[in-house]
């Protein structure tokens, strides 16, 4: 194509009648590409988010199912106790038809009985509380099976609840026994014949107390209540009392099993021992923390002994001993050989008739004793580190700062503070 060609195509294309307008042309500027890759990935990741929340849920749900739904052998935080008669055979536990029914992976062993309504017998310590157990608690099935071989014969049951167990029995002679619990009450309730001494060990009973009478056998009282108010997380330490007889002696041990709690909470803790005993029995008492009252005891060896209480006596004939750490002790018409001391407390013995001896001794507290005895009967040694002495009666009236002896009788009274006074007063009546 020569140039004459081609000038004449430009002339005809410029003389041509335009198809396309401004207004297409305008169109096709203002007009945004779309980008197809955008709005692929775009859906992607909303597919993406679905699945994951998907899967968070499923995972929250099998969660809450596993966590919430019963699980088979579950031990129970607080185990029902029952007192059971134990023995060789195994009770075989009928078995429920329902669906969600679990069976105990070991059943307790029981002593068939003929009788509708089993009386109270003699051998206390068959009187065991059993707790609801599965396969974790095999040890504490064993432990009891054991306590319950020393003897199979004279069982006796007696009436229990979800959260208290009572036992009621009279025990024959060279036995022993236990009685343990982790619900929130204990109550024992028990009877003991041909004893002629009784020795009471106390781990944190918060109050003892034994009196005499005119009796021939020892009545044994026992409560225990866990009380607990607040925010916390633990669990109830449970008590456990436990006697042997030997012979004409009796040996009783209450203490409290450990526990824990934390959290913010008010604790209440009452563990009560009551005793009735005859009137001439010796009697000894060792009691870690709480008060010991001992009313009517006549005639035998008396040993009352408290690290962290109190000692009130009353009527007490023999041959006497009351100790405390850091309480107060407080006697009260007495006759015998007597020896009182406490080391942060004071004391007071009043109305005292002094057979061959009395000796009271006070570190940090005062003393003040009141004779029965005669002035010229007694032999006085009186003395006092920081405080002071004196000693009155119908024809002495004698005081001091050091030291104080007076009397040449039979009688030996020794009293002494090292940082309190002390005080010895004759009555001017002598009651016999």
């Amino acid at each position: 194509m020569n140039e004459e060609s081609l000038q004449r195509l430009f002339e005809e294309l410029r003389r041509a009648p335009a198809e396309t307008s401004m207004e297409d042309v305008s169109s096709w500027v203002n007009t945004v590409k779309i980008d197809t890759s955008v709005s692929d990935k775009s859906h992607l990741l909303t597919k993406s988010k679905i699945i994951f929340m998907a899967a968070s849920i499923a995972v929250i749900v099998t969660s809450t199912i596993l966590l919430f739904a019963p699980q088979k052998n579950q031990v129970l935080d607080k185990a029902e106790l029952s007192p059971v008669p134990v023995k060789d055979k195994l009770h075989s536990t009928p078995v429920s038809k329902e669906k969600n029914y679990i069976p105990l992976d070991k059943e307790l062993p029981i002593e068939h009985t003929n009788q509708s309504n089993p009386t109270p017998g003699p051998a206390m310590h068959q009187v065991i509380p059993v707790p609801i157990v599965s396969a974790e608690r095999q040890e504490e099935i064993k432990a009891i099976s054991e306590v319950a071989q020393v003897s199979q014969s004279n069982t006796s049951l007696a009436s229990t609840n979800k959260n208290q167990e009572s036992a009621s029995t009279i025990a024959p002679a060279d036995t022993s026994g236990v009685w343990t619990t982790k619900t929130e009450k204990l109550t024992i309730d028990t009877i003991f014949a041909g004893i002629n001494k009784i020795v009471l060990i106390g781990k944190y009973p918060s109050q003892i107390s034994i009196e005499g009478g005119q009796r021939d056998n020892i009545a044994f009282n026992y409560q225990y209540n866990y009380q607990i108010k607040g925010i916390y997380a633990g669990k109830n330490p449970g008590s456990k009392v436990s006697y042997k007889k030997s012979g004409t002696t009796l040996t009783i041990t209450v203490e409290l099993n450990k526990g824990f709690t934390v959290g913010v909470s008010y604790v209440k803790i009452i563990s009560n021992v009551s005793i009735a005993v005859p009137e001439n029995i010796s009697v000894s008492i060792n009691s870690s923390y709480g008060d010991i009252t001992a009313k009517h005891l006549l005639g035998g060896i008396i040993q009352l002994d408290t690290k962290y209480g109190d000692i009130k006596a009353q009527s007490l004939v023999g041959n006497i001993s009351l100790l405390s750490g850091y309480g107060d002790i407080t006697l009260n018409e007495a006759d015998g050989k007597i020896n009182v001391s406490t080391k942060y407390g004071d004391i007071k013995a009043h109305e005292i008739k002094v057979d061959e001896s009395i000796r009271l001794s006070s570190g940090y507290g005062d003393v003040d004793c009141r004779l029965l005895s005669k002035e010229e009967s007694c032999r006085l040694s009186l003395s006092t580190g920081f405080g002071k002495l004196s000693v009155k009666g119908k024809a002495v009236d004698i005081e001091s700062t050091k030291k104080i002896q007076y009397g040449t009788g039979a009688t030996s009274v020794t009293a002494s503070s090292s940082f309190g006074d002390v005080k010895i007063r004759f009555s001017e009546t002598y009651n016999k």
